[in-house]
């Protein structure tokens, strides 16, 4: 009995192992039994290693630096992955360690403190690190007798091992191995060593592209005599991309919505015209985005945007400024100020989670829905305003996961504790579900659909001359999305106003009437904009 319990412990703690070596794969969807049918070739190197200290009497010691590689190994390729299917873009070892705070904020919500999350984190790596160390050893053991053909054995899986790793970097053809976590790993890192070492060679491209962008901005006119004095309202709607109008799921209640408001819209004068853009990034970082459209730079990486915020360019709210436009941004998922930022774009007025005031019940994303900080943007600063107003609002609802659809309250009389109730709708999903969970194209479908209620009600009781640019952020982070690497990035993006004669510039550049633009329709890139809105609205 005491040999078949041995045998079973060695066996399972090969499968935990096999299992750990390919972490994300097994969990994340896909052909389950396929992938663990091959096996990882980091596994087959780092139980060489733990033989290896086995024959030498060190068993301990090798199977805790075989565990901590194969740990290393299995957090890199998990975060690859994800980066890769969320965002689609490589990881980025330089600058997107930088994100775990926002990660952690993303899933807690500042729920716990930093320090309670940090001890979590530290707890579970060592409980798997010592779990992982007990297999390696488990394993190895039978390695501590017969050294003879012990090192035999090592010698033939040591080159069996090598030349896997070799291989497992080249996809082209069929292989029974998975690709290799340990290469990518030092391939990042020496990536990274390489920035370290020469920075300007990576960040001087960067450079120049935004001073393109500098002096598009600095030669356009800033009279905008064209805008008549009409406000510009900046809505980005959260994770509304292309994939709204492309999804039969998503598209009819939308549709059904653009048909209820319809009637009161056009009592109200209220006009459309719609387009598709393209920022640099999808899935995610919304930041980017907004980045990209008030400046007219590329901004794909964490990095463009640093560099981005210490060049002396002058962003769009800059330039209305300029043109004598009192300048407000609406952030209700930010906590805390950010003077800094609000200098650089260029805002006389930031509106936070602490003008905001909100005391309802907390959602799953921005604490708030979208209507309570939309009112404050329309009772606290439009109705109340004397000059121009250039603004920008940041949605919430419709931020993954989608969880909670908050109640619309029709007659828009709204005070800190309109929603102190129950959502109106909870759907079953969470962050475990992103991207592939059945759910969650429902739960998208109707947070979307609440977030554009939202902004037809603020548009429709807007007192002043008005024109109003809405469009996503980036597409949302669902399966399906990047099936079409051609749309991937798409976003629609559609201009209302008060006044239809200001749809004419923007028709001239391929603006549609109607809420749908053609599925054959021109996409241009939101680098574009900037610039162009100032050269289409001067005099």
């Amino acid at each position: 009995m005491s040999r078949l319990l041995a045998a079973l412990a060695w066996l399972g703690a090969l499968a935990l192992l096999h299992v750990a070596s390919l972490a994300p794969l097994p969990f994340a969807g896909g052909d389950v039994a396929a992938v663990l049918a091959r096996w990882s070739p980091d596994l087959a190197a780092l139980l060489a290693l733990a033989v290896l200290g086995a024959a030498l009497g060190r068993p301990r010691w090798f199977a805790h630096a075989a565990a901590a590689l194969l740990l290393v190994g299995a957090l890199h390729r998990t975060a690859a992955f994800y980066v890769q299917l969320l965002l689609e873009r490589r990881l980025d070892l330089r600058f997107d360690l930088q994100e775990l705070p926002g990660v952690v904020h993303l899933l807690t919500h500042d729920a716990w403190p930093v320090w309670a999350v940090a001890a979590v984190a530290v707890v579970v790596l060592v409980a798997v690190q010592l779990l992982l160390a007990w297999a390696f050893a488990r394993v190895a053991a039978p390695a501590r007798r017969g050294r003879g053909a012990l090192w035999l054995a090592f010698a033939l899986q040591a080159t069996v091992a090598v030349a896997v790793l070799r291989g497992s970097a080249d996809s082209a053809a069929p292989s029974p191995w998975h690709r290799s976590a340990l290469l990518a790993l030092a391939d990042d890192l020496h990536a990274a060593v390489r920035y370290w070492r020469d920075p300007h060679a990576f960040d001087d491209p960067i450079r120049a592209d935004i001073g393109v962008a500098a002096a598009a901005l600095a030669a356009a006119p800033t009279d905008l005599g064209r805008l008549e004095g009409a406000d510009l309202h900046v809505l980005f709607v959260e994770s509304y991309g292309r994939f709204a109008h492309r999804s039969p799921a998503v598209l009819e209640p939308l549709r059904a919505l653009w048909r209820e408001a319809g009637p009161s819209l056009q009592a109200a004068g209220i006009a459309v015209c719609t387009a598709i853009c393209a920022p640099s990034n999808t899935g995610g970082e919304s930041w980017l985005a907004h980045a990209q459209l008030l400046t007219g730079a590329r901004i794909g990486s964490r990095r463009a945007w640093q560099l981005l915020l210490e060049s002396p360019l002058q962003p769009l709210p800059h330039r209305f400024r300029q043109a004598g436009y009192r300048t407000v941004e609406v952030m209700p998922a930010m906590p805390r100020h950010w003077p800094e930022g609000a200098r650089f774009y260029g805002f006389d007025e930031a509106v936070t989670q602490l003008e905001l005031g909100y005391r309802g019940t907390r959602y799953h994303w921005g604490l708030m829905p979208d209507q309570f900080a939309l009112h404050h943007l329309l009772r606290q600063v439009v109705e109340p305003a004397t000059q121009p107003l250039f603004t920008m609002y940041v949605s919430v609802t419709s931020h993954a996961p989608f969880t909670r659809v908050p109640p619309y309250v029709a007659d828009w009389r709204i005070d800190a504790d309109t929603f102190a109730g129950p959502p109106r709708t909870e759907h079953p999903v969470t962050w475990f579900d992103v991207p592939n969970g059945p759910r969650l194209p429902a739960a998208y479908a109707d947070t979307i659909e609440y977030s554009m209620r939202c902004v037809l009600g603020f548009v429709e009781r807007l007192p002043r001359p008005s024109i109003v640019v809405v469009l996503g952020d980036h597409q949302p982070p669902l399966a399906g999305v990047a099936d079409d690497p051609a749309t991937a990035f798409h976003v629609p993006i559609h201009v209302i106003t008060n006044r239809p004669q200001l749809l004419d510039p923007v028709r001239a550049i391929g603006f549609v009437d109607g809420w749908e633009a053609p599925a054959d329709a021109g996409v241009f890139s939101t680098v574009d904009f900037a610039a162009r809105l100032l050269q289409l609205y001067a005099r």
